[in-house]
């Protein structure tokens, strides 16, 4: 065994294994370098969402009287952890790996030496990566999924939602390599689920509703076009506008002929007038 007394026994092994400390010193070197190249800066996105509970789920029944109200504790349980069970649940999961993709893939890639350096890497990576899976999904040891599900497992592990107890606030946590879009699948996060909320809590029957008045309006409107469309056919009119300015064009003849008549009215009177008065001068 090697005792290391001083700064000189440090020294003379140093020139000893000179050769393994340089491998080392090298090794270390090149798997720093290679970390700053491929690991990705994190970044982390949060959110505060308020939650109600629906009537159904109510854990706290309030008598309601004259008197004052009266709150009975309830022994259930949190219903905030059905809301984090949805909130995490693969449908939404699903929805939002879908909605990155399609982003990802109209994204331009990055520009720069280190850039290209980084995603040729990645790339490199990538495709010794699928092509181990390639192996092992035609052996039969993996199971063959799509790249939206592997995804969707990508953004299940960078997700945490918590609450505290007792709270109705639940704190959504999204951790991603870039700020911007770990904003956006916050975001697309929380708004499927809030979709996703609506039609669980009983409001699918008016999403129905208005679904239905909606078609029924765009049947009626395309019955109403047909009906004006065959009253210009009956009319032999090419159009509405048409149809109005020739409407228009006869009232104002309309108008100028009523004027012209108005006007002979008013000199065939005055005539007459005249002749009154000069058969009245006569002796």
């Amino acid at each position: 065994m090697i005792n290391i007394r001083s700064f000189r026994d440090l020294l003379r092994l140093l020139f000893i294994f000179r050769r393994e400390v340089k491998i080392t010193v090298l090794a270390t070197f090149v798997v720093v370098l290679l970390g700053a190249l491929l690991l990705p800066n994190r970044y982390e996105s949060t959110a505060l969402l308020l939650v109600k509970p629906g009537r159904d789920s109510s854990t706290v029944p309030i008598e309601l009287s004259n008197r004052q109200a009266i709150v009975v504790p309830s022994a259930l349980r949190d219903p905030l952890l059905d809301e984090e069970r949805m909130l995490t649940g693969r449908p939404i999961m699903r929805k939002v790996s879908e909605t990155y993709l399609a982003e990802l893939s109209k994204a331009e890639p990055e520009a720069g030496v280190l850039a290209s350096i980084k995603n040729a890497l990645k790339s490199a990576v990538g495709a010794i990566v699928d092509a181990g899976r390639s192996v092992l999904q035609f052996i039969g040891l993996v199971e063959k999924r799509t790249q939206a599900e592997r995804m969707a497992e990508d953004l299940e592990k960078n997700f945490k939602v918590r609450h505290e107890p007792g709270s109705s606030v639940m704190e959504l946590t999204f951790t991603w390599n870039d700020p911007t879009t770990a904003q956006t699948v916050l975001k697309t996060w929380i708004e499927e689920y809030q979709l996703q909320r609506t039609k669980t809590l009983g409001r699918v029957s008016l999403y129905t509703f208005y679904e239905s008045e909606v078609k029924n309006t765009g049947d009626n409107i395309i019955s109403y076009k047909k009906q004006i469309q065959n009253y210009l056919n009956q009319l032999s009119a090419v159009s509405i506008s048409q149809r109005l300015a020739d409407t228009s064009q006869g009232l104002n003849d309309l108008r100028t002929e009523r004027n012209n008549t108005t006007r002979s009215i008013a000199s065939t009177k005055a005539g007459l007038d005249l002749l009154k008065k000069q058969l009245a001068a006569q002796p």
